[in-house]
């Protein structure tokens, strides 16, 4: 006979959903780009020597500080 599953219908399960990064601190993003636009990215990430996430987020950051710059 065949043995019978503990859980038939979702809900929690062992291993179930999105694992959690291993620090636990830093949530997952996406966005989305052209070809060529990722390609202009990782170009320019490869002459900085960074990862291209670390280049968009160094990025993001600077644009960050020189609008607050500019703010009166």
């Amino acid at each position: 006979m065949e043995e019978q599953a503990k859980y038939k219908h979702g809900g929690y399960r062992p291993g179930a959903g999105r694992h959690k990064d291993p620090d636990g601190l830093i949530p997952r993003f996406t966005f989305r780009c052209s070809d060529a636009a990722y390609e202009e990215i990782k170009l320019a990430a490869e002459t900085e020597d960074k990862s291209v996430n670390q280049y968009l987020i160094d990025a993001a950051l600077e644009r960050r500080k020189h609008a607050s710059e500019k703010t009166p």
